[in-house]
């Protein structure tokens, strides 16, 4: 009886916060309260083991081991990255822990749900690949790190980070971090800075987030300006033929970032520009006035590329509008940063794909980390990257019997590179600890993985599924391989036309910046 109780105890400890408040109303109808008494029913703000509802929030933020999955979607994966856990934790050997951070939506945001999805799937593969492919060196074990929206929780989920770093888990480092926002800024700041923990940014371009600025930090893919420069050689356009509509929005980040970026390769005295914020808009279908407009004054240009410094979901809108364009005689190329990865998942833009469909004149490319085609097709150089160390990573989705090997995770695709990027971002984590590593089962000391990044280069860089990874002595990455893609709406995909590099070239086999 003990152990049913138990048992049913860890049951309904696992279920949602809503589903175990409906558990305690059914117990007081099914049992009654005792006689003269008033039940009061406190309310659980726990979700699982080191997930929680803070400060009256809807949703559970913390660590998981994958225990807890944080919607549906992400369940099937959660379940590989819990029993991979458990193998190496079981195992006789001396392990180190890392965490992928990352907000893991739990309201219906599909377009934020399927990022995660992707990149949890890539954190363990690299997890996968690591204990299993490359095994004879320290086992990882991977968590998964939630900061709520907008990493609004990110400091008391890298406090969680902190304790486990200093205690029997043996955290030696955190990856992940997809938007360039400054509660993204602010958390990397106080996990490098306050808790000395190693951390590698996944996709995070803005050069507001420095790691010249931030010892301790790391960053796998080309900031901003590096994309932007290679973006700019690959299309081959003038300044006069630009048109800039730039987000001046100030405390987003990437919007900022991208808005410098372009402003240097149009040189706004020459090239036509117009602002917006994005707070002005809602989030219906309904076309704002102001794209209207701004739509109007492009026709009566000479501009034939438009860059578009901005999120999403507002280039989405922008798109629609270009659509319905009174000059349809004139052809447009529409082009963006890293950012526009997400184009192909926004439920918006997936209801306008007739807007610039094949013959409409209107070609909508940007910049990227890389595509599942970059190193496959179109006669890739011989450095920089290879199609070897891609498949790496694709074997274990595209080969059957590679895939049976790491279990279901869930539907993947590899064409939007989130997937690649944050495995990329793991894989860089596990080599700078790895790479630490000295004789005998010793875990490196958090200190030892944070002077890492400055030896990944050479003969020692990261051979990333998205190109070669070489850091600087600051640690970033040095002329890595920028992915030129195209969107296809018949049927809507991502089309890889051509690796760019924001030196021009690609690094030599030494891949080392010249720096002292």
């Amino acid at each position: 009886m003990a152990r049913l109780l138990g048992n049913l105890w860890h049951w309904h400890r696992a279920k949602p916060p809503l589903v175990r408040l409906l558990h305690y109303a059914l117990a007081v109808v099914l049992l009654g309260p005792p006689a003269g008494y008033l039940i009061s029913i406190p309310f659980d703000t726990s979700c699982a083991t080191g997930v929680e509802r803070r400060g009256g929030d809807s949703e559970c933020t913390g660590v998981t081991d994958g225990s807890y999955p944080f919607f549906d979607e992400l369940e099937p994966v959660s379940d590989r990255i819990k029993d991979e856990n458990d193998r190496v934790e079981d195992g006789d050997t001396a392990y180190a822990t890392i965490a992928l951070m990352i907000p893991l939506p739990h309201e219906n945001n599909d377009v934020e749900k399927e990022r995660a999805l992707r990149e949890v799937q890539g954190a363990y593969l690299a997890q996968w690949r690591a204990n299993h492919v490359e095994k004879d060196s320290l086992p990882i074990r991977l968590v998964l790190a939630n900061p709520g929206h907008d990493n609004e929780r990110g400091k008391e989920v890298a406090d969680q980070l902190g304790d486990m770093a200093s205690g029997g888990e043996r955290l030696r480092g955190v990856f992940g971090f997809n938007r360039s926002v400054n509660s993204t800024l602010d958390t990397i700041t106080y996990l490098t800075q306050t808790k000395g923990i190693p951390v590698v940014g996944g996709p995070i371009t803005s050069e507001a987030i420095d790691p010249g600025k931030l010892p301790g930090l790391a960053k796998v893919i080309p900031p901003d300006r590096d994309q932007a420069e290679a973006l700019t050689r690959y299309l081959d356009v003038t300044p006069q033929e630009t048109f800039l509509v730039e987000d001046i929005k100030s405390d987003d980040l990437y919007a900022k970032s991208v808005r410098e970026a372009f402003r240097a390769e149009t040189t706004e005295s020459k090239g036509a520009k117009t602002p917006y914020a994005p707070e002005q808009f809602d989030s219906s279908n309904v076309l704002p006035n102001d794209f209207k407009q701004m739509v109007n004054n492009l026709c009566d240009s000479q501009a034939t590329t438009v860059y578009f410094s901005g999120r999403v979901p507002e280039l989405a809108q922008f798109i629609k509008a270009l659509g319905n364009r009174g000059c349809t005689h004139h052809h447009y190329t529409v082009v963006t940063l890293s950012g526009g990865s997400l184009l192909a998942l926004d439920p918006v833009l997936r209801s306008s794909w007739q807007g610039f469909k094949r013959g409409a004149g209107i070609d909508v490319k940007y910049a990227t980390v890389t595509h599942e085609d970059a190193w496959t097709t179109n006669a890739p150089p011989s450095t920089g990257g290879s199609a070897e160390d891609f498949h790496a990573l694709s074997d274990f989705i595209n080969d059957p019997k590679e895939h049976e090997k790491v279990g279901d995770m869930g539907r993947t695709d590899l064409a939007d590179g989130h997937t690649i990027t944050t495995h990329d971002a793991a894989l860089t984590m596990i080599e700078g600890i790895r790479n630490r590593q000295v004789a005998g089962d010793r875990i490196p000391d958090l200190a030892d993985v944070r002077e890492a990044w400055r030896r990944l280069h050479g003969d020692s860089k990261v051979r990333g599924a998205s190109g070669w990874i070489c850091l600087d002595n600051d640690g970033n990455a040095y002329n890595k391989a920028v992915a030129i893609v195209r969107l296809d709406p018949d049927p809507p995909h991502i089309t890889f036309e051509k690796l760019a590099w924001p030196t021009g070239e690609p690094p030599t086999d030494e891949c080392k910046a010249q720096v002292d």
